[in-house]
């Protein structure tokens, strides 16, 4: 993913935009769903069920909740089905 910081002067404050590309994320991610036979033909031990870009993350910061604190794993979970459903990989958690 691309991640882009702009910055600009106006109105006599300073401002710094973050951006990123999660287009090519997020078709992967539909892939990864479309297609739940490649699981299975996976050796692994561990099975994907989605990717969080940064700027949602420093959104959650933002906004008071910590992603990556020890035991936040069911409010992430919650969150990205109810906000963010296509971050997921899977239909079902």
């Amino acid at each position: 993913m691309a991640r882009i910081s702009t910055d600009h002067f106006e109105h006599g404050k300073y401002y710094i935009q973050h951006t990123e590309d999660v287009e090519p994320l997020l078709n992967h991610l539909k892939e990864l769903r479309n297609n739940p036979e490649a699981y299975k033909a996976s050796p692994a031990r561990w099975r994907k069920i989605g990717e969080i870009p940064l700027i949602i993350i420093e959104q959650w910061l933002k906004e008071g909740f910590n992603a990556l604190a020890p035991g936040n794993g069911p409010e992430v979970i919650k969150r990205l089905e109810r906000d963010y459903p296509y971050l997921l990989a899977v239909d079902k958690i």
